[in-house]
């Protein structure tokens, strides 16, 4: 068994990199899988623990810290058991913290931070806290020229969309939504939030 379990992480990481290349190679192997799980339906329990391993064992990465973090919180978030669920998120956010503290000039980090905030109901990071990392993702990113700038301005606007309505804000939700749409029409946050604007306005 103990001889399987490389074999079926190095299976299990490789076929949810190799199901975003476009992402790989813009962005490297650990920001890709982080896609993947946020994305794919091979994202089971199994399947983050199998890219959790992998992606502990590469250090090499430049947003591995930032990566791991991510891949604890989306654990915690598929886990069955309250106490794990929190334990698995707690250790998420701390790996996220200390990458933000690191790299203030990578947006990385504090995109993760604001859009695991909004997800875990502001338990670990607060409202305000989340705003604040998600609009200096964005401004970061107005400043890019990389490939995949749209996609991540519209999780930035995706995410900043779920946090003004859960502070009630409806209206400028849906501005950020629109924006969402807009930067990266056809996208997978982009479907998102246009399915949002039509439950909120329809």
């Amino acid at each position: 068994m103990t001889m399987m379990r490389p074999v079926l992480i190095s299976v299990v990481y490789l076929m949810l990199v190799s199901a975003v290349p476009v992402i790989a190679d813009c962005v490297g192997d650990e920001v890709a899988v982080i896609y993947a799980l946020e994305t794919s339906d091979v994202a089971c329990v199994e399947g983050i623990d199998c890219v959790l391993d992998h992606l502990e064992g590469e250090a090499q990465y430049p947003f591995s810290d930032a990566a791991l973090g991510r891949g604890w919180i989306l654990r915690g978030i598929c886990g069955d058991f309250t106490l794990l669920k929190l334990y698995h998120q707690n250790k998420g956010f701390a790996r996220l913290k200390r990458a933000a503290e690191e790299r203030p000039g990578d947006f990385y980090p504090a995109m993760w931070l604001g859009a695991s905030a909004v997800e875990s109901n502001y338990l670990f990071v607060s409202v305000s806290a989340a705003r604040d990392y998600l609009l200096s993702s964005v401004e970061i990113l107005m400043g890019s020229e990389m490939e995949m700038r749209g996609y991540f301005l519209s999780y930035c606007y995706y995410f900043l969309g779920m946090l003004e309505k859960d502070t009630g804000d409806l209206k400028r939700a849906l501005n950020y939504w629109e924006l969402a749409v807009e930067i990266d029409h056809g996208g997978r946050m982009a479907e998102r939030a246009a399915n949002l604007i039509d439950i909120f306005t329809g």
